[in-house]
């Protein structure tokens, strides 16, 4: 197996786990719409107003971001549109206790959520990590390879 294919394996199984995480997440959110919106609300960050937009916008955004990973569409935006999703996922998470709170991460819907804490930093920290090793992964082809997969292409039609 040539670098080129391992590293497209590797970004196709870190997009695939991304996705996962993303798609599991918005399904949870969209099945307990009420419940999320009050995971919004009990981070503090934001007003009334902005936290319900939060929380209606949220699982769309996340079931977007994650189809265009599980399908490799426009690759890199979408790990840069996971990666900042992740990262402010991970800063709302380290604020919580800094700032005397002791919820849930509400991260996957109504079951029995996980404190704040350890386990969940490490799983949006990992998603993050996960997110920009994705994107690196997804790098743009250099001109000199794009212009030899056109002439490639252009052999095969005639």
């Amino acid at each position: 197996m040539t670098s080129s294919r391992r590293r497209g394996l590797v970004e196709r199984l870190v997009g695939a786990g991304l996705a996962a995480a993303l798609l599991g997440s918005a399904v949870a959110h969209l099945g307990h719409p009420y419940y999320y919106l009050s995971s919004v609300y009990n981070y503090r960050i934001v007003g009334e107003r902005v936290g319900l937009w939060a929380a209606a916008a949220t699982p769309g955004v996340h079931a977007a971001v994650g189809v265009c990973l599980l399908a490799g569409w426009w690759a890199r935006g979408a790990y840069l549109a996971a990666l900042v999703l992740f990262a402010a996922y991970l800063a709302a998470q380290w604020s919580a206790p800094h700032r005397g709170l002791d919820i849930t991460c509400g991260c996957f819907g109504s079951g029995e959520g996980l404190p704040v804490g350890p386990a969940t930093l490490a799983v949006a920290g990992g998603c993050a990590v996960g997110s920009l090793a994705g994107f690196v992964l997804a790098r743009r082809p250099s001109p000199a390879e794009e212009a030899a997969r056109c002439v490639e292409a252009d052999r095969g039609s005639r």
